[in-house]
């Protein structure tokens, strides 16, 4: 017999599953973005951006350096 998974678990892996299905990060960050001003009571909020979640540096990022 298995343990049932942790219901935050749970949430997270429908999270994952979600964001996956969006066509880029621009996508990604604005959802996030209402996720976290809905949670919050506003009506928008600004979060910086997530390069972390994302795997690395935009396109933007790279061209920083040229």
């Amino acid at each position: 017999m298995t343990k049932p998974l942790d219901p935050d678990i749970k949430a997270m892996r429908a999270i994952n599953r979600a964001l996956a299905d969006l066509p880029d990060d621009h996508h990604v960050q604005r959802v996030m973005e209402w996720t976290v001003a809905r949670a919050a009571g506003k009506s928008w909020i600004t979060l910086p951006r997530l390069r972390w979640i994302f795997g690395g540096a935009s396109k933007e990022d790279s061209r920083e350096g040229e």
